[in-house]
């Protein structure tokens, strides 16, 4: 993969995206300090949207919703990606909000 920064997902990032099984979510909570969470689905289920946008189905795990109830206060959130078999790793800065309802990020096949 390329080493650039910038705002815009390229032919490159977009492939390290679409292959991760998993990823950090870091949001901010109410008292200001970051809370990180783990994301986790099949290969392809964190997708590029646009060519400044990601999206993922949000999997139930421990019901806690801790992430959703940061984002009604503060909507900035970090995104790590790792590839510990490549030591390679994606970090994004960025914003956040949930949408309710069907959903074209729902990855067939994976019941979570």
């Amino acid at each position: 993969m390329t080493r650039r920064m910038g705002d815009r997902i390229g032919p490159d990032e977009q492939a390290f995206i679409e292959t991760r099984e998993s990823f950090y979510l870091a949001s901010v909570g109410s008292t200001g300090w970051p809370y990180l969470q783990h994301r986790g689905g099949p290969p392809g289920f964190l997708r590029v949207l646009g060519e400044r946008t990601l999206g993922f189905a949000d999997f139930r795990g421990n019901r806690r919703y801790i992430t959703v109830g940061n984002l009604d206060h503060d909507d900035r959130v970090s995104l790590f990606l790792m590839d510990y078999a490549h030591q390679a790793r994606m970090k994004i800065l960025g914003r956040a909000r949930t949408v309710d309802g069907d959903s074209p990020l729902a990855v067939e096949g994976y019941r979570a």
